[in-house]
């Protein structure tokens, strides 16, 4: 609950519910990773305090949170913007957030 109200009160705002104002696919891919990887790592964090107690190496569970909202992230953003500029309408940016959601779990 830390992890995610930390996240919550910074300027990254509870990123796997929004989608970038701007359509360009590079500009989503390089902030996608950029801001992948502090939410991973704050939320793996997060979980890693508590897994710590339980589980040897419990400190890998930060890189794969990581890594999994980097890929999570950036596929959402990509996929959110070609599915928005193909159909014009907002719903492919859900559906794009819909995929990190199911790329993270």
């Amino acid at each position: 609950m830390i992890s995610w109200g930390l996240l919550g009160a910074s300027p990254l705002g509870a990123l796997g519910w929004v989608a970038p104002k701007f359509m360009s696919i590079p500009f989503r891919i390089f902030y996608g990773i950029i801001e992948g990887a502090i939410t991973g790592v704050i939320i793996g964090f997060g979980q890693w305090w508590i897994l710590k107690n339980y589980v040897k190496q419990a400190w890998l569970w930060i890189l794969v949170s990581m890594v999994s909202w980097v890929l999570g992230l950036t596929f959402a953003w990509v996929v959110g913007a070609v599915l928005r500029e193909f159909t014009g309408v907002f719903f492919g940016e859900v559906l794009g957030l819909t995929l990190c959601w199911f790329i993270v779990a």
